[in-house]
Order: structure tokens, then sequence, then C-alpha cells
């Protein structure tokens, strides 16, 4: 993802539907390091980049963020 479109999507993401639900996985430390780095190259917060990410994987099998 382009840098320009990452900061349309935080963007976005700021006006769009508010955060109302709660999900917590379990995933492997060297992933957890790999987010969080990235997160941090990004000036983000990891729960930031984490929806961002399964935002784009969910879009490519078929989630329609703007749907109702």
């Amino acid at each position: 993802m382009s840098r320009h479109s990452q900061l349309d999507y935080y963007q976005r993401e700021k006006i769009g539907a508010p955060l109302a639900d709660q999900m917590t996985f379990r995933v492997q430390k060297r992933l957890a390091v790999f987010i969080r780095t990235v997160a941090l190259t990004e000036g983000r917060d990891p729960a930031q980049l984490i929806r961002r990410m399964l935002h784009e994987a969910c879009q490519k099998i078929g989630y329609d963020p703007d749907g109702f």
C-alpha cells in the first residue's frame, strides 16, 4: 500500500463507523515485533496498523467497508 493510501485510510478511519467492538487474539512473537516495528515507523498505534492491515486483507476476499 502506498504512503498516500495509508494516510487516506487513517483519515477515513477518523470519520467512519465508531469502534464499538473489541477482539483479542494471539500472535507469534515474531509477528508481534513486526507489527510494533511497522507501527513505530508509521508513527501509529499498533491497533491502527492492525485494523488497516485487516481491512486490506478482507477487502481482497469480498469485504465492503462502506457496506451497510
